[in-house]
């Protein structure tokens, strides 16, 4: 760049240029380069992940395509509905809309182009049970366990889990599976024995 601030030379050049490491971001980069784009991930911590990493990674998606269980079901409209009334008119209806229109696309498409996977947890709640179109479960999204071996070395570079998702601080459990353990539901002890010995 020159004095008067023209720029002249780029050492690099790339289509697309993402700002941050968590869950949006790396989506972003796995769409763009899928377009055939060129694309640069920029990340300020030394590791990666932003806050996505330390959130145990469920994600709220009503009308998802692992929703068809028995006993559960979901509709775009009451799924509209309690979105309206837990945002309290303070995101418009339009993006409340694109949200619902988009969200089960989205999880179909990084299931079909990148390694993960999601399964529907059906004793989840809805966050505001009470409100309007709420549901008892299956809207969000635990995603299954992944073989960190199979990331070498770049493993060191994520950002570590938040202890408190973690069973003794120290080994990874799903929040299917946290229910079970904190709650102390049938089988916990067998689960337990198994995060043990998968651990070990």
């Amino acid at each position: 760049m020159s004095d008067t601030g023209s720029i002249q030379d780029w050492d690099c050049q790339y289509d697309t240029i993402v700002a941050g490491s968590g869950a949006g971001g790396m989506t972003a980069a796995i769409c763009a380069h899928d377009l055939g784009q060129s694309v640069l991930v920029l990340e300020k911590s030394e590791t990666y992940g932003g806050t996505s990493a330390i959130s145990g990674g469920a994600a709220w998606v009503p009308c998802n395509h692992h929703i068809a269980v028995p006993h559960a079901s979901d509709s775009y409209d009451d799924a509209l509905t309690y979105l309206k009334a837990a945002t309290r008119g303070m995101i418009s209806e339009a993006r409340l809309q694109a949200y619902l229109q988009s969200a089960p696309t989205m999880v179909r498409y990084l299931e079909e182009r990148a390694r993960l996977r999601y399964r529907a947890m059906p004793e989840y709640a809805d966050y505001y049970p009470e409100l309007q179109g709420a549901k008892p479960g299956s809207r969000t999204l635990d995603p299954e366990p992944f073989d960190a071996a199979k990331l070498g070395e770049e493993f060191l570079r994520q950002r570590p889990a938040t202890p408190g998702t973690l069973l003794a601080g120290r080994i990874a459990m799903t929040a299917a599976e946290a229910r079970v353990l904190l709650c102390r539901e049938r089988g916990w002890i067998a689960l337990l024995l198994r995060q043990l010995a998968r651990y070990w």
